[in-house]
């Protein structure tokens, strides 16, 4: 659901009073997540076990519009988003803005100097950078910047994959030029953003079968720097993932061992207020994945979920993302991730994102921010693996 925008252009040390707080707090926030109730029938069975410990870099939140004015404004909203207690921040890696021309008889020709003033600003911050490898160059793309690569130039962009893991990954070479910054190198890479929904993937007819080739082949690149490197499948949305998965299986087999990770974007919430449309969502996901990858328990990354205010009131919207940072690292989805959308947005109009933000363009935290912090400190407080499952698939 996210609009991009063109640019213009660890350990996590938590603060004591952070900690103390989520202690604090953390029974309280536990029990009333008991007071919520399952996300579904308690006699499903466990399909994973939780992760072994929670820590930051499971949190998340997309950037929204902290990193689209001045870079001199980057380093303070680095810093106000780690206030939060998240250790990730997803953000698009702009092909189109990296590599404007094409390359000359396979020379490609980088521009980095933006996104290495963002990365920077996350360092500073001991933030990690979760790239989004999107959107075609005007010379690739099938339609403009924002749409994807000709098949003719699918190994252009496996190369700009590359070259970010290059640049960015473990031991790139960014941070062997920039040894006084924390190194926060990039560990994950999607390919795409809903590419199963028309406005990110206009023609769907090809998808499938293009966006498979496109993730086999930068996968390859990526792991040829940093074979430890997850590369997950771009965020898809609910409507029709099953059949979209099936078809790029069929189109390239080597899916069947090769997915690494599913990003998904579960949006939804139900009318009597609980989260009943979001975790339906996640099953259907997950039922999806066990059939298609039998035996494997694929993860799912939940790259994108949320809710705009208004419509939605602002105390409905705090309470249900506290109990999403609550219970997804607790539930037998084998969820590995969890990403809130949005940082910040507009507040109002006809763009897909507007009032999804939780903090105000000026950093200033919303109700919801302030809750899904604490929930946060509360779960990275405990310092050990999570209790109590969560049956929701």
């Amino acid at each position: 659901m996210r609009m991009s925008r063109h640019p213009s252009r660890r350990p996590r040390v938590r603060a004591r009073a952070l900690a103390v707080i989520g202690m604090l707090i953390g029974g309280l926030v536990l029990a009333l997540t008991g007071a919520f109730g399952r996300g579904s029938d308690d006699s499903v069975q466990a399909r994973a076990s939780p992760p072994s410990a929670v820590t930051a870099s499971y949190y998340g939140v997309n950037s929204g519009l902290a990193f689209s004015s001045s870079p001199v404004t980057w380093d303070a909203a680095g810093a106000q988003i780690a206030l939060l207690g998240v250790g990730t921040v997803r953000r698009d890696a702009f092909w189109s803005a990296v590599e404007p021309k094409p390359p000359i008889r396979g020379a490609h020709r980088y521009r980095w100097q933006a996104t290495d003033e963002l990365v920077a600003a996350l360092a500073k911050s001991r933030l990690r950078w979760y790239p989004i490898v999107d959107y075609a160059t005007n010379w690739a793309g099938v339609d403009g910047w924002e749409s994807p690569p000709r098949a003719a130039y699918v190994a252009d962009y496996a190369a700009f994959a590359g070259a970010l893991a290059r640049r960015y990954g473990r031991g790139g070479s960014f941070w062997r030029a920039h040894p006084q910054l924390p190194a926060m190198p990039i560990e994950n890479y999607e390919i795409w953003n809903e590419p199963n929904f028309s406005h990110f993937w206009p023609e769907q007819s090809y998808a499938p079968e293009r966006l498979a080739e496109m993730y086999l082949e930068s996968q390859a690149r990526i792991k040829k720097v940093d074979p430890t490197a997850s590369v997950v499948l771009g965020g898809l949305v609910t409507e029709g993932v099953e059949g979209f998965l099936g078809r790029m299986v069929r189109a390239r087999p080597r899916m069947l061992r090769g997915l690494e990770a599913v990003g998904f974007h579960p949006y939804g919430g139900g009318p009597d207020g609980g989260l009943q449309t979001t975790y339906a969502n996640i099953r259907i996901l997950r039922t999806a994945l066990d059939r298609l990858f039998p035996g494997r328990s694929v993860p799912m990354e939940i790259t994108e979920t949320g809710w705009a205010v208004p419509p939605t009131p602002e105390a409905w919207r705090s309470a249900r993302l506290q109990r999403l940072a609550l219970e997804l690292p607790r539930s037998n989805c084998n969820i590995t991730r969890f990403i809130v959308f949005d940082w910040t947005s507009v507040a109002s109009g006809a763009s897909l994102s507007a009032g999804f933000g939780i903090a105000s363009s000026d950093g200033v935290m919303t109700e919801s921010a302030l809750a899904l912090k604490a929930a946060i400190a509360s779960v990275l407080a405990s310092g050990a693996a999570p209790r109590n499952e969560v049956k929701i698939c």
